[in-house]
């Protein structure tokens, strides 16, 4: 991923007052002359809610403290130094300071800061902690992640094409919770702060202490920033490591072997770039770089190349690893052998050699078949509990792992358990939510696919507020935004103001397209070209997709991958010109050959996929991936598999690393529309029995997380009548001379109710 500090080596600017040089034009030629190697600075723009001129000042000729000519104080002066750097061929990015006092204010400062033209990047620095005297700092994001998620995603709505960035201290000294996950899904890269002498573990040099040790000294950096790079990597943001020239706290400040060392090192682990903190003239405590600095930062020659394996850092055993994984997987419930052989690392765990020796296999930042959220909790246990630690943990995990084996044998959650609702964005009539929800709950239904046309509506009786009902009953909804005719188009705006009013209330599962292949979904000036072999359709498709879904995410939302109507018919004609295995494994080539990297982090950042999974006529458990010269595989309950395979064939993403919910399927009805040309169940009897065998299969023995039975019912008293779909009904309305309406539950809906009584009395 590149970044605008690849290759390049910048120095970071504190305050104006403290450069060689008050002139901006000086400051530049005094950078060219003595540090050819260096692209440009890194300054400091915000403080609080307070430009950093507020605080950059000087003593003038008449002895007055007065603030510095070229101090920040705005965009305009931000524009004095873009410009006049630019005239010598030195870029300018911005940092500061955000504390949470104001989030929205100190967001839109940041905003203004970063659309000057010509800006680089705009970094922010979140601090944490105390003075050196002890006294207390002044940033506020303590204890709580909202602020930062607020203040993060307005910076990045108002900067939707700046390279944003967050500076951390390397240690993991503080509450990531708070001062570093809510803001690293809108940043681009991450900027650990790695300080030689300020964050050192292990006293290297200190007045009074024994003679400087340059072997010992550069073992420390080393470790530093490897430690650094360990901890980082995982999130898969590049990493600009901001190293060391300052005077430290403790008033020791690095030789100029030292800074050499940093930049070099940095440059050989293969780091894209490195900033210097911090330029500016030595004062009395010598607190900035002086010529002996500039002189050193001068000497690092060669390329950045950003290319680094982050390996494996840490000096840990093989019986850690074991126990890491022990823990890991057994708070998974999964037995943690599984997990080694699926990951590759029983041979170099079982190699003979003993249990105490130093691990030495692969590098586990980038091991296989396991969820980035699981591969970096292993990690962090690994780089943070000793191995008395590990064993104890593993031990707990292992025994608790057992009891609920033993307790959940013949006892399931029903946490997959889902219902489309109805067939069009609409909800019920207000005065059936109450029994509609009664219902729901006593079926133990957890997932429920709701329509949404984008309508601003949310007055009492709108789909917005019977969303907000399901969600205060426990049930999580999967909104379906259904664009009339969508295709080739994007979602309109209007979508996406109905998303973030969503979001507000934490309802974030949604479809952004569905049914790419279905001729219904498509202007019918557009009908010749739905079909998966033309390239500029799937172009269109791709990257239609992916800036909807780059949106959806920067809203805080969670979209799928456009969904695909199972196709089975035989390969010709117009129906293999729309076959659903040929669309999906055309849009997700498309995604790689044009937006693979930007692809592969909305799926990061919480993008799934969405699937039309049932059985028609073939058993639960038959494979999707064998294929006959008639049928294609996808008619099939385990269809998300032939998706996982192609997304991993054509992005390298891991099946355990992508949620998959099939938000239509399951079982189908003896009368069902979607039964046309196959085998359907004998009775309503047999489809209960079979549903609910769906469900417990696909709880134990799948990766779906949700599978949302076709649907709850159709007619006036869900809100959509569509006689072709009466027979999908769970709940069927039929009409009656004496009493009018009446719902009829058919055996399914009875079954799972007894069901989910079973499952509450234990």
């Amino acid at each position: 991923m590149s970044t605008p500090f690849d290759n390049k080596i910048l120095l970071v600017v504190w305050k104006t007052s403290q450069l060689p040089s008050p002139d901006i034009a000086q400051t530049a030629q005094f950078i060219k002359a003595n540090l050819p190697n260096v692209a440009g600075i890194m300054i400091k723009v915000l403080d609080r809610t307070n430009w950093q001129g507020f605080s950059d000042t000087i003593i003038n000729a008449a002895g007055n403290r007065v603030q510095a000519p070229n101090a920040i104080t705005g965009p305009a002066s931000i524009r004095r130094w873009v410009d006049g750097f630019a005239q010598f061929g030195l870029e300018v990015h911005l940092w500061g300071v955000p504390v949470g006092i104001n989030v929205r204010e100190e967001a839109d400062l940041y905003i203004q800061a970063g659309n000057v033209p010509g800006v680089k990047s705009v970094s922010i620095d979140i601090e944490h902690g105390k003075r050196p005297d002890g006294s207390p700092l002044y940033w506020k994001w303590e204890n709580d992640p909202t602020p930062g998620r607020v203040f993060s995603q307005r910076m990045r709505n108002g900067l939707p094409n700046q390279h944003l960035s967050i500076i951390a201290d390397y240690r993991n000294n503080r509450p990531f919770s708070v001062y570093f996950d809510p803001f690293i899904p809108f940043m681009d890269s991450i900027q650990p702060m790695v300080y030689p002498h300020e964050m050192t573990f292990i006293p290297i040099r200190r007045p009074g202490n024994a003679p400087w040790n340059e072997t010992r000294m550069k073992a420390q950096i080393d470790r530093m920033l490897t430690d650094a790079r360990t901890k980082f990597a995982p999130h898969g943001k590049p990493i600009i490591p901001m190293l060391q020239t300052h005077t430290a706290f403790n008033n020791v400040k690095p030789r100029p072997g030292e800074v050499t060392y940093q930049g070099e090192k940095a440059r050989a682990m293969g780091f894209p770039g490195i900033t210097y903190f911090r330029m500016g003239e030595d004062g009395p405590l010598g607190g900035h770089m002086n010529s002996a600095d500039y002189a050193a930062i001068a000497k690092i020659t060669g390329t950045f190349v950003g290319d680094f394996d982050p390996g494996n850092i840490l000096p840990f055993s093989l019986q850690d690893v074991i126990n890491a994984f022990a823990t890991v997987a057994s708070d998974n419930d999964q037995p943690y052998g599984t997990w080694l052989d699926n990951t590759g690392l029983t041979p170099h765990i079982l190699s003979g050699a003993p249990r105490d020796a130093a691990y030495t296999g692969p590098a586990l930042t980038t091991l296989p078949n396991i969820s980035e959220t699981d591969r970096n909790r292993i990690i962090d246990l690994l780089n943070t509990k000793s191995s008395a630690e590990l064993r104890t943990l593993a031990t707990a995990a292992q025994e608790a792992f057992s009891e609920r084996q033993a307790a959940a044998e013949n006892k399931l959650t029903g946490s997959v358990i889902g219902v489309h609702g109805a067939l069009a964005a609409i909800a019920p009539p207000a005065d059936t939510w109450e029994m509609w929800l009664k219902h729901l709950t006593e079926m133990g239904i957890k997932w429920y696919v709701q329509w949404d046309n984008g309508s601003a509506d949310q007055s009492s009786g709108s789909v917005f507020q019977w969303v907000l009902a399901l969600k205060r009953a426990g049930i999580e909804p999967i909104i379906r935004y259904k664009q009339e005719k969508q295709y080739p188009q994007r979602l309109s705006d209007a979508f996406f103001t109905k998303m973030q009013a969503y979001v507000q209330h934490d309802i974030r599962w949604c479809e952004i397209g569905g049914e790419m292949n279905n001729i219904a979904n498509w202007e019918l000036r557009q009908f010749p070209n739905v079909d998966f072999r033309n390239p500029n359709t799937m172009q269109t498709l791709a990257s239609n997709w992916i800036a909807d879904a780059e949106r959806a995410i920067q809203i805080g939302a969670k979209p799928a991958l456009y969904s695909v109507d199972p196709v089975d018919r035989e390969p010709s004609g117009d129906l293999f010109a729309r076959s659903s295995v040929g669309f999906m494994s055309a849009l997700l080539a498309a995604l790689a050959a044009q937006h693979r990297i930007r692809t592969i982090d909305v799926f990061r950042k919480g993008a799934w996929l969405a699937t039309e999974s049932a059985t028609y006529d073939t058993p639960l458990a038959d494979s999707p991936m064998e294929t006959t010269a008639t049928n294609f595989v996808d008619k099939n309950f385990r269809n998300y598999e032939i998706y996982q395979h192609l997304m991993q064939q054509h992005l390298g993403i891991q099946p355990a690393d992508v949620v998959v919910m099939a938000t239509q399927g399951g079982v189908y009805l003896p009368k069902s529309a979607m039964m046309a040309s196959h085998r359907a169940v004998s009775t309503e009897a047999a489809h209960a029995t079979q549903t609910l065998d769906m469900f417990a299969y696909a709880e134990r023995e799948t990766r779906l997380q949700a599978v949302c039975g076709f649907c709850l019912s159709v007619g006036t008293r869900i809100g959509a009548p569509n006689p072709r779909f009466e027979g999908d009904s769970w709940i069927q309305e039929i009409q009656d001379s004496r009493v009018g309406v009446r719902l009829r539950p058919r055996p399914v809906v009875n079954a799972l109710k007894a069901l989910k009584t079973e499952r509450d009395n234990g």
